[in-house]
């Protein structure tokens, strides 16, 4: 069947043509009427027709919020107004045989009735930025339906002078398929920002230099790992539907990946610092697949893989940065040069698909390569200094490598399709191509490279690695850094273990007692978390929080109980010293899937 025909076939099955389609919503206009002191808006609940991804995708049916007179949208109107307005909203539920359960606005939940109208007042008496949501069901967040999933929107409050900024807010759709069915019917999903997927969102453009403040407001059931390629981002609050806060300055870290959480909201600022393409999204890889698309491609369907409409969808945003424009970065002989190469793992089969792999080695190096390995080798770089990694591609698909974490040039970034500037746009890496990745790392600290292409098959069966940089005059030791990389072990959810470098039964690890480590954690699981604990005795022990995605805080943590939840492109350094011989254990727990990987610890005297 072609995607035509899907698309066709699909779009009949959710066929309303009695009722309006859902707009878009990019919340940049506020609902109401504003008079005085006082905002007054009027809501209703309607049913609606949505299409994330585009004019020409199918229909589906949903329930929106829509201001009284007006389109629905999705998501919810944005309510907005300065801090000291007092706030009249009123509800009204035009849904014939559904009760609706009103949260938000600093209320109760509030019921509704069939055909019947609510009304509530309240005074915006502290700044912040705010969840409102509906069910039909009353049930949580997390447990709505596919058809009230989107009855969600953003409540903003402003304190004085506050800065420019913009909302988004994150929505997820799904029905689940038959496969028992002839033909099977797969489950069918959208994650989408502000109404729209992948490459239906919207493309933002900045300048260099100018200060970015944006709000996010997930009205998911999941939580999402944030990631800003090529730049980092500062946290600055976090709230939820009743709540919010400004972190303290000591809490205002920056980081390149940020976890939101189902029903929270998150404040962050950046500053644009290199021109080029580059990409705001998810990292759990369920969230960001083009098969997850109404309109997927099928099976022996040949998309473009420089596409990057294509080999991405969900919830990924595009960012251009505009001036001054800068052409790649040139070779320079100082550079220290590496030669990565990506293949098959001899005699790796999962369910089908090929292990994949990398190899490390000196450009000039003469002499066969060793085995491709999954994770890959550490890539160890120095703060500073200039690096080529020549990435040779000897498998029989394309692929590219992302440098997570790593600020350099957009073209060098790794997405084929999108990064570069002007007309120089990044390539896949074709079977037998090499691409030459040219940067300078500007501070030390932990990181990764991995594939950003085709992701989930190929993260999952072995494309990912440790990328560290050290300071100048340092130098990685492997007796006290210790570098767990955690992933995935295949793409069969339920079959596949997780893995501690590479391994679902990690050999025992010794250590020292009195010796300081230096405990390197790489989350590259496609989805979901891990929680990690470091316990002896079966309790936590203890370590010091050191570094998070490379970035180091301004201020030495204290000590905290050695415990760690950590998801998809998130990367935490830990320092740890035991004080006496025993043994400890290093444990990853997965409570979604129920799995559990340990690696045993022998603390011995010196």
């Amino acid at each position: 069947m072609t995607r035509m025909l899907f698309a066709f076939v699909l779009a009949a099955a959710f066929a309303h043509s009695a009722v309006p389609e859902a707009r878009s919503n990019d919340n940049r206009r506020p609902a109401g009427r504003l008079d005085s002191r006082s905002l007054t808006v009027r809501l209703e609940v309607r049913e609606a027709t949505w299409n994330p991804e585009g004019e020409n995708g199918p229909r589906i049916p949903i329930y929106a919020f829509a201001e009284e007179g007006q389109a629905p949208t999705n998501p919810g109107p944005l309510i907005r107004a300065a801090a000291g307005t007092r706030i009249h909203v009123s509800v009204r539920n035009t849904l014939p045989a559904e009760t609706l359960t009103l949260h938000g606005f600093h209320q109760k939940p509030l019921t509704i009735p069939p055909l019947e109208t609510r009304e509530l007042a309240f005074p915006a008496s502290h700044a912040g930025i705010f969840l409102y949501w509906a069910a039909t069901t009353g049930s949580p967040l997390d447990k709505r339906t596919a058809i009230e999933s989107q009855l969600s929107g953003a409540l903003v409050i402003d304190g004085a002078n506050a800065p420019p900024d913009r909302v988004f807010v994150l929505g997820h759709w799904a029905v689940p398929g038959d496969p028992k069915a002839t033909p099977a019917v797969p489950d069918r999903e959208t994650h989408v920002i502000n109404g729209k997927s992948w490459p239906h969102t919207e493309r933002l453009r900045y300048s260099i230099g100018e200060t970015v403040r944006w709000r996010w407001v997930n009205g998911t059931d999941e939580t999402h790992p944030l990631h800003m390629h090529g730049h980092y981002f500062r946290l600055e609050a976090k709230g939820d539907e009743t709540r919010w806060a400004a972190l303290p300055a000591t809490k205002r870290r920056l980081v390149a990946t940020q976890t939101v959480s189902s029903g929270t909201t998150l404040d962050l600022s950046w500053r644009p610092e290199r021109p080029g393409n580059w990409l705001f999204h998810c990292h759990v890889l369920f969230h960001v697949m083009p098969l997850l698309r109404m309109t997927p491609d099928l099976p022996g369907e040949d998309h473009a893989e420089h596409d990057a409409s294509r080999h991405m969808a969900g919830l990924v945003l595009g960012i251009t940065i505009e001036e001054p424009r800068v052409e790649s970065v040139p070779a320079t002989a100082r550079a220290s040069r590496l030669r990565l190469v990506v293949g098959r793992r001899e005699g790796v089969d999962l369910h089908g698909d090929p292990g994949l792999g990398y190899q490390l080695a000196e450009v000039d190096a003469t002499g066969k390569l060793g085995a491709f390995t999954a994770p890959g080798p550490p890539i160890v770089l120095t703060r500073g200094e200039p690096v080529e990694i020549a990435v040779e591609n000897r498998l029989e698909q394309s692929t590219s490598v992302h440098w997570h974490g790593i600020e350099l040039e957009s073209y060098y970034d790794g997405v084929p399709g999108w990064g570069g500037n002007g007309k120089q746009i990044t390539p896949p890496i074709r079977p037998g191509e090499t691409f030459v990745a040219r940067f300078t790392p500007p501070r030390a600290g932990t990181f990764i490279y991995h594939t950003h292409l085709n992701d989930y098959v190929q993260l999952s069966t072995g494309l990912y690695g440790a990328l560290i940089v050290v300071d100048p005059g340092r130098r990685f030791d492997p007796e006290l850094d210790k570098v767990f990389v955690l992933s995935r072990g295949g793409t069969d959810d339920e079959k596949d273990p997780f893995l501690i470098n590479g391994s679902a039964s990690p050999s025992e690890m010794s250590l020292l007692a009195g010796k300081r480590y230096r405990l390197r954690f790489i989350g590259i699981t496609p989805a979901p978390n891990l929680e990690i604990t470091l316990e002896r005795d079966g309790r936590p022990t203890a370590w010091r929080p050191i570094a998070k995605d490379g970035a180091t805080p301004a201020t030495r943590d204290a000590l905290q109980p050695a415990k760690l939840n950590i998801f998809p492109g998130e990367t935490y350094d830990f320092e740890f010293q035991p004080a006496a011989s025993g043994s400890f254990r290093l444990v990853a727990w997965q409570p979604f899937f129920k799995l559990r990987t340990v690696t045993p610890i022998s603390v011995r005297r010196p």
